[in-house]
């Protein structure tokens, strides 16, 4: 089930015409995990299906308009995206249609994976295609020195997830602050 389901559900179940109403909170919390990650392509996914979502409220306001209130918040903004990068308007949309899946769906993915070719491969088939230059600076980011209180955080893995959305950002010209 995604949000848009979780929506509509709520809804449905809680809806009585001759009970006392009711709240439901829906939040798009993976729009956040996405942006802590600098994952463009999920958090614009994620976007999407909150939207979808709205959409589903704003049919049972059009159904009953007079008992209805409908309120769209941010908590707060995450990763500080930016379209264009290094001074440029040269934002492009195009590669992160070819991400087929989100940083944390690859970090699950590749969990137990050991072997680095067996992570490239895996990113190249799985995720998007990866060039020759992509590569080696997967290769280079998971072999870099991780600092000794860091190694809990960052395992080789997590780094070629790093290294995979910085491609990513490169490719779309966006960056994160």
């Amino acid at each position: 089930l995604n949000l848009k389901d979780f929506t509509r559900l709520a809804i449905d179940k809680l809806y009585d015409p001759k009970g006392k109403g009711f709240f439901v909170l829906i939040e798009g919390g993976s729009i956040d995990h996405a942006m802590h990650a600098n994952d463009a392509a999920a958090a614009i996914h994620e976007v999407i299906n909150f939207n979808e979502s709205v959409a589903i409220a704003m049919d049972f306001y059009r159904k009953h308009p007079e008992e209805t209130l409908i309120l769209i918040l941010s908590d707060h903004e995450t990763g500080g995206l930016s379209l264009g990068r290094d001074g440029a308007r040269n934002f492009t949309a195009t590669p992160l249609m070819e991400q087929k899946m989100s940083y944390h769906k690859m970090e699950e993915m590749l969990a137990g994976r050991h072997d680095i070719d067996s992570v490239l491969n895996f990113i190249d088939k799985e995720v998007f295609s990866l060039t020759a230059e992509d590569r080696s600076y997967i290769k280079k980011r998971c072999t870099e020195n991780i600092k000794e209180d860091q190694k809990a955080l960052y395992s080789r893995n997590l780094m070629s997830v790093f290294a995979t959305l910085e491609i990513m950002q490169n490719r779309c010209h966006i960056g994160f602050s």
